[in-house]
């Protein structure tokens, strides 16, 4: 294939650096020793058709870094970083020290992206010493909160800023979530599931168990409430104090949390790190092995996936037929229904692995313990923006329709505009 090379003329390139004087622009050696031309190509190479940036400058031990030097005596820049800034190699598009041209620098907290600095986050909540960790749930206007080792459930209203107090002297609450006009917690240290009533309910247990309770979820109508208990998942009325029944039960894992979806509950297992999918059948529980969801051993049962390294129990998600959680270096998905025993990443978590995520609509928000809040669209190795930067490690993920909140290691909540 052959390559098509545009240099500028002497009066151009005179003509542009005096137009961009105000900006740090580069300047690179080129073949013929004049440091203040600058060509750029952008063409197909010869081992396969990769796109590569002609820098102009020779590949003499001169190149920017990042770049290759080349057989024509040029250097090359790869197609994801196709700027040069300071001598580097980079994407103007994303890079938050060169974000849409070599001079803007974004704040020590914003994302780059499509070559704008994005809003700084906020500070919610100020950082609260000894309190271990928060968990998330946002519903009518109100964020709430668990605080595990200060023993409490809290809110505040998003729009007028008041503070109110659901729980206090709860041992070890955990996971929260919020359904119709009730809000439901995990009271981990006395093995219960609370709920109070919007706004100001007294709070009182609807389930307990002699197991730890690793996780539940509430259905649609509000009525049933499901907890996984040890390695059995049940179910009971959310009014408390109605009977008990098991659902179905894993062979050799433990759920943690719960996802609900039609007939079809997802969660992710302690122990052998599966995802498996139940099916509620009513009078026969169901089982889940470790073996393929084809065998005789499994009875309305699915693993969707299979030894998950890192898994984050706290959270699942499953609407419209797929479930999603997040693992090691991705929030993942597949189908409730495996077609080809395979899981898909929806968005890669930079260097690092996921921490916390939360879904709404049709995008993922999750925190990559590298220090960086990113969002991504739900599809398969969807492009994924940076939203935040040089964060503490997140414990929990909440959205509502226009902003996005999440909890610090640290006990703060941090807020900023989707």
């Amino acid at each position: 294939m052959t390559k098509m090379k545009t240099s500028l003329s002497p009066l151009l390139v005179s003509a542009m650096l005096l137009a961009c004087s105000s900006k740090a622009s580069p300047k690179f050696p080129t073949p013929d020793g004049d440091a203040n031309e600058t060509r750029t190509d952008t063409s197909a190479d010869s081992d396969g058709g990769e796109s590569h940036t002609d820098t102009g400058a020779k590949g003499d031990g001169k190149c920017p870094q990042g770049a290759y030097a080349h057989e024509d005596g040029l250097c090359y820049c790869q197609a994801d970083v196709p700027n040069v800034c300071d001598d580097v190699c980079v994407d103007n598009m994303t890079d938050p020290d060169h974000c849409g041209d070599c001079a803007t620098k974004c704040g020590p907290t914003q994302g780059c992206n499509a070559g704008h600095c994005g809003a700084a986050p906020t500070t919610l909540i100020p950082a609260a010493a000894g309190c271990g960790a928060l968990h998330l749930a946002w519903a009518g206007g109100t964020l709430y909160w668990t605080d595990r080792d200060h023993g409490t459930v809290k809110g505040l209203s998003t729009t007028a800023g008041t503070a109110i107090t659901v729980a206090s002297n709860q041992m070890t609450p955990t996971l929260i979530a919020a359904s119709g006009a009730a809000l439901y917690w995990l009271e981990s240290g006395a093995k219960r599931i609370m709920k109070a009533t919007l706004p100001d309910g007294a709070p009182a247990p609807v389930a307990t168990s002699s197991d730890a309770i690793g996780g539940f979820v509430v259905s649609p109508d509000g009525n049933t409430i499901y907890f996984s208990a040890g390695k059995v998942v049940n179910k009971t009325t959310t009014a408390g104090g109605g009977a008990v029944t098991e659902v179905g039960h894993e062979d050799s894992g433990i759920p943690g949390a719960l996802a609900l979806d039609g007939a079809n509950i997802a969660f992710a297992t302690h122990i052998n790190g599966d995802v498996d999918v139940m099916t509620i059948v009513a009078g026969t529980p169901s089982v889940c092995a470790s073996v393929d969801s084809t065998t005789a051993t499994n009875a309305n049962c699915a693993r969707i996936g299979r030894s998950q390294d890192g898994l984050f129990y706290d959270t699942m998600y499953a609407m419209n037929g797929k479930a999603y959680w997040a693992a090691a270096d991705g929030v993942q998905t597949a189908s409730e229904v495996p077609s080809d025993g395979f899981n898909d990443r929806v968005g890669s978590a930079k260097a690092g692995n996921v921490g916390a995520f939360a879904i709404l609509g049709t995008s993922t928000v999750f925190y990559s313990d590298d220090a960086f809040l990113l969002k991504a669209p739900l599809m398969a190795n969807a492009p994924v923006s940076v939203w935040a930067r040089a964060q503490p490690m997140s414990t929990s993920i909440a959205l509502d329709a226009t902003k996005v909140y999440w909890a610090t290691s640290d006990c703060a909540v941090m807020a900023m505009p989707q």
